[in-house]
């Protein structure tokens, strides 16, 4: 692979705090069976291909379809692809569009990269949440300054096209082939799959021109999708989330959509349709919306909450909870969110109190907050760990977490203690035993030791 590396410090606002997000573009190659050149970009602990997969092959060389007609599309049971409306030129740009049946066999990514899982898109919504720079959403952080429709919605990914891209993920609104083989919303929406299984259907991904977020979607797996990558072996055998104990489905009314929750093997409802929102579940949890108010629902479908003015997903057994914000409606956490938040647990009860400017997930017994515009860590007992003396944190990885004071950044352990000093201009998360920093405008890796290695 070839490496150019670009480094893009982003400063975002975060609460009323400035941060400055790590979003480190390698230009680092990779090349599928198939020959097609990728970029990649590493966000927080992940990297993903920048362009949607555009392979005519899998990764053992073996040829996968190419199905242009309409009949044949809609009685595939098996892996297939196209272009959208047939045309080279959509390839170029937006990649292909491919069935669910490609995606199942595991053998749709580049060798060393897997297609994206529920859980993938999980972890990038919830560190550009945080991290979302001058775009101002996850949606408008994520999408491409280019091809997408004009609206004037405020932190629409189309309004304002200028603001986009913050992370440099680049997605494009490449539209998608109904299941009965027609092509639809090319510049207005973007959709891609997951490897996630819902028996029946699969987990999918959107984002719209008139909207600032992610949607979470299912689709039947004769649908075709485009397809992002996450660098890493393929999870589709191990994803906790492939065979769900309720999954949640969605029900026009006509004047308003709304969320339930059935059966993956039998498709019995079992929760009636009746939340504004519904999410996947993480730890056996499923966040929901109804009446502007955030609760959780149980892998048996008993209900947690519902007085929460916004929620996180669970992490390590404890879900951060807000009261008194204003989130919009799109949900969006930003600087005038306000408000106060707190961690529940399981059971539903307030296990560290209401108190905090932020409570984001734990993660190895610790839990980042903010507290008098400062960031520090607590345990699950609310006991302060490391001290609110940070301009802004990270989560941990591999044992370090890149935090800053004042202009510089620095590497702390898990006991608080400062193990690689604050002297670098920006500084990603560690992984596989390294991370990238800028010192004095050059770019390079340290080991955990702080020392420079390849």
């Amino acid at each position: 692979m070839k490496k150019k590396e670009i480094v893009m410090a982003i400063a975002v606002m975060l609460l009323g705090q400035i941060t400055v997000a790590q979003t480190n573009i390698l230009n680092e190659t990779v090349t599928d069976v198939d020959g097609n050149v990728y970029h990649t970009v590493t966000i927080g602990s992940q990297t993903w291909l920048v362009e949607n997969l555009k392979t005519t092959k899998y990764n053992d060389g073996t040829p996968i379809p190419n199905v242009t007609s309409g009949s044949a599309w809609n009685a595939l049971t098996t892996g297939a692809w196209c272009n959208y409306k047939n045309s080279k030129a959509n390839d170029t740009k937006y990649g292909k569009l491919y069935n669910w049946y490609a995606v199942g066999t595991g053998k749709l990514a580049p060798v060393g990269w897997h297609v994206s899982t529920n859980a993938d898109w999980s972890t990038l919504n919830s560190y550009v949440t945080s991290h979302s720079g001058n775009s101002g959403s996850v949606g408008k952080a994520l999408a491409a300054t280019t091809d997408w429709n004009a609206t004037t919605d405020a932190g629409a990914i189309g309004n304002d096209l200028r603001k986009n891209n913050s992370t440099g993920f680049s997605a494009l609104p490449g539209g998608g082939r109904l299941i009965e083989g027609s092509f639809y919303m090319i510049g207005d929406y973007g959709t891609w799959w997951t490897s996630t299984d819902m028996i029946k259907n699969a987990f999918s991904k959107d984002m719209g021109s008139r909207s600032g977020k992610i949607i979470d979607s299912e689709y039947e797996k004769t649908k075709g999708l485009a397809v992002r990558c996450v660098k890493g072996e393929s999870t589709i055998k191990k994803e906790i989330e492939s065979k769900p104990t309720l999954i949640p489905f969605e029900q026009d009314f006509g004047t308003v959509k709304l969320y339930g929750y059935k059966d993956p093997v039998t498709q019995k409802i079992v929760i009636t349709p009746q939340y504004e929102k519904v999410y996947n579940y993480i730890e056996e949890m499923s966040r929901i919306k109804k009446d502007r108010k955030y609760g959780f629902i149980n892998s048996t479908g008993v209900k947690l909450g519902m007085n929460y003015d916004m929620a996180f997903n669970f992490g390590e057994g404890l879900a951060g909870v807000n009261i008194g914000g204003n989130f919009g409606k799109e949900g969006e956490v930003t600087k005038s969110s306000g408000g106060l938040w707190g961690y529940i647990n399981k059971t539903g009860q307030v296990q560290i109190p209401i108190q905090y400017q932020l409570a984001l997930p734990f993660h190895n017994g610790l839990g980042l907050v903010m507290k008098n515009n400062k960031f520090g860590y607590i345990n699950k007992s609310n006991q302060t760990i490391i001290p609110f003396i940070y301009d802004d944190g990270a989560s941990f990885y591999e044992g370090f977490a890149a935090m800053r004071i004042g202009n510089t950044f620095g590497y702390i352990d898990t006991t608080g203690k400062t193990v690689i000093p604050f002297i670098y201009e920006k500084a990603a998360d560690f992984k596989n035993g390294k991370a990238q920093v800028t010192l004095k405008g050059e770019i390079f890796f340290i080991n955990n030791k702080g020392e420079r290695v390849n």
